[in-house]
């Protein structure tokens, strides 16, 4: 008996994502391509007010420090305020969700004490714009109200400060993750509304380093609009393929949202725990947004068909 074309179709679209016996794509969160890091390094810089200005990166901001990662820019703004051991930092995340990203909590551990509470030893707060999805003012404003220090996590925002989204624009600190929208392998920064002073000790970068960085974001610059397209393109795809499993976006994609990753609300019986061992098994970085019934994969501007394709076909089909 004859199959149809359809089936013929189904059937070789599925060949093609079989698993080969000696290697597997490897599909970071991360946009970091040696080639496509290599092309912006080899560029003349061009000076632009995205580098020169703090205050992109944080409204009317004072200064800018480059670091090695988010994460010690996050530990840097911790020292910078002086945090004693037995202070607390209030963390405020866009969803409320119980999941804290250990690389955070695990930073501000090393420094002092963390809480998802107000309380009286509490000395700072931390704003986190969860996967570049700002967080709502209404949750911020009880701490503006007492006085507090504002820390901005935008490690996942930078799209999203770049389309002028609500990120970047209240806190006395905003810290920036690199790796998480340029084609860069290491940079974090750190923008404050005060001037920081020259603490040597904190500065856990080299000169040349910090010029990297500066040569990436220069000459980026006049990429952002097409990057930021793709991503909410490739954001728009998976939404639209996974409807048909019932599966929706944790969050909507308003027009100022760039996003940091698709983030998916997954079903009941829909087994995240197994789709992530899955996933990584066969080299695509995803895992559970835990706690909250989430699951989120890369949506970078770098992805290929292939790769999107891919990373649909075997979440959805983990036998």
């Amino acid at each position: 008996m004859l199959r149809s074309k359809r089936n013929i179709k189904e059937n070789n679209t599925s060949a093609a994502f079989n698993l080969m016996p000696h290697m597997f794509p490897y599909i970071r969160i991360s946009p970091f391509l040696s080639n496509q890091w290599s092309d912006l390094l080899r560029k003349d810089i061009v000076h632009n007010e995205v580098v020169r200005n703090p205050s992109f990166w944080l409204d009317q901001s004072r200064e800018l420090q480059f670091f090695d990662s988010g994460r010690a820019a996050l530990f840097a703004s911790l020292m910078y305020e002086g945090l004693k051991r037995d202070d607390e930092v209030l963390i405020i995340t866009t969803t409320d969700g119980p999941y804290i990203s250990s690389c955070v909590t695990k930073t501000i551990e090393k420094v002092c004490q963390w809480s998802r509470n107000l309380t009286q030893k509490t000395r700072t707060v931390l704003v986190i714009h969860e996967f570049g999805f700002p967080c709502p003012y209404s949750k911020i404003k009880p701490c503006l109200d007492k006085g507090l220090p504002i820390i901005e996590d935008c490690a996942y925002a930078t799209g999203s400060r770049i389309k002028g989204a609500a990120v970047g624009t209240i806190g006395d600190y905003a810290i920036y993750s690199l790796t998480k929208y340029y084609p860069i392998p290491f940079g974090g920064i750190l923008a404050s509304r005060k001037k920081l002073g020259n603490k040597k000790s904190l500065l856990s970068i080299s000169e040349n380093d910090s010029q990297k960085i500066r040569i990436t974001i220069s000459n980026a610059t006049q990429l952002h609009h097409q990057w930021n397209k793709i991503r909410r393109s490739n954001w728009k795809f998976f939404a639209d393929q996974l409807r048909r499993y019932k599966i929706t976006p944790y969050f909507n994609l308003t027009e100022k949202i760039v996003p940091g990753v698709f983030l998916a609300r997954l079903p009941k019986g829909f087994a995240g725990d197994i789709r992530k061992k899955k996933l990584n098994s066969i080299g695509v970085e995803a895992t559970e947004y835990y706690g909250q019934g989430g699951f989120y994969f890369p949506v970078h501007q770098f992805l290929t068909d292939y790769e999107k394709k891919y990373i649909l076909h075997h979440f959805i089909h983990v036998d």
